[in-house]
């Protein structure tokens, strides 16, 4: 078992390791819910609440919207909205 973002990525150095999994599950959280859990996390580590937000809309979402574009690759999804 692993875990990781970027393991459905048919781009790089990611392009190898799909074909070397077993099976792939891919973890759909809402937006709206992703965002705030990320933003409290920044902020338990130290973050302001502004700086927190500025990361998470500048630095993970795009990230985010980079691991979507992958859904379509895994054999199971998960739809967890809570």
């Amino acid at each position: 078992i692993t875990e990781g973002n970027y393991l459905l990525h048919d781009l790089g150095g990611w392009a190898g390791v799909a074909p070397l999994l077993d099976d792939v599950w891919y973890v759909d959280v809402d937006d709206a819910l992703r965002t705030d859990r990320l933003t409290r996390r920044h902020e338990l580590f130290g973050r302001s609440r502004q700086d927190a937000v500025d990361w998470v809309s500048g630095t993970d979402e795009p990230n985010a919207r980079l691991v979507a574009a992958t859904r379509s690759r895994a054999r199971l999804v998960f739809d967890w909205r809570g």
